[in-house]
């Protein structure tokens, strides 16, 4: 090494120079130990993103087939409910054409009976069928009333 350095008087030792050096040596040293160091917790890092992303990705996973369960939960009940209610209609429907049906003999029933009564009343109302009907036929004995009666002599 030349023992000359640029500054303010232009010269320098060799003892100077080389503590300096010393010092930049100890510098960078110092400067690589961090870089060093920064690497390793870079490289901790990556590994935590790693871990992390896939307990995410399994979480995710997890989540889906959670999801899908409910899913199909739902559908199933959806299906029985239909099932259910597709019941409960056919039950309305049947009741429903029993009470028409009912409904219909009624009508029917009572336009007979109506028919009938008419015509009971028609025949019974003519002194001839009653008489012959139910001539034969004495309730109360006759008693004359006391006004009509002859007396007794």
């Amino acid at each position: 090494m030349t023992e000359t350095r640029s500054g303010a008087d232009g010269s320098a030792s060799d003892d100077d120079l080389r503590s300096i050096v010393d010092g930049h040596t100890q510098s960078i040293d110092e400067l690589c130990r961090d870089v060093a160091n920064i690497k390793g917790s870079q490289k901790s890092l990556e590994e935590n993103m790693i871990a992390m992303r896939a307990e995410s990705q399994e979480w995710r996973r997890g989540s889906d087939r959670r999801d899908l369960d409910f899913r199909s939960s739902i559908d199933a009940l959806t299906r029985e409910i239909a099932t259910s209610n597709g019941a409960e209609a056919e039950r309305n429907r049947i009741k429903e054409d029993r009470t028409l049906l009912l409904k219909r003999a009624a009508v029917v029933i009572g336009i007979l009976c109506t028919i009938a009564s008419a015509v009971g009343s028609t025949l019974l109302s003519s002194q001839t069928v009653d008489t012959a009907v139910f001539g034969h036929i004495h309730y109360r004995p006759k008693i004359e009333s006391p006004t009509n009666a002859t007396p007794d002599h």
